[in-house]
């Protein structure tokens, strides 16, 4: 992508002109990124299936905490007993 276009990407998302050469930080890094998965009745037991990816900002600790309140959300108002956990990095089979 040509640095006219991360700018006006830059400029649309309101960053500011100080911050524009450091275009990294509107994209997350590979060690910040959490996925949530699930089990599935219709594919058994060892079934992952793909739920969400939680990849804002840099920060694992900020995905990694709302990927579990996502998790323990959908197990508290789940009526089977599928289950939901987090797990770093983008979405594996």
């Amino acid at each position: 992508m040509s640095k006219m276009k991360f700018l006006s990407i830059a400029i649309a998302l309101g960053v500011g002109a100080s911050s524009i050469t450091d275009l990294s930080i509107l994209f997350p890094s590979k060690e910040s990124v959490v996925t949530l998965y699930s089990e599935s009745d219709l594919l058994g037991a060892n079934a992952r299936v793909h739920v969400a990816t939680f990849d804002a900002y840099k920060d694992f600790e900020y995905n990694s905490g709302n990927c579990q309140i996502g998790a323990d959300l959908r197990m508290e108002t789940a009526t089977s007993g599928i289950k939901y956990w987090c797990e770093k990095g983008h979405f594996k089979e």
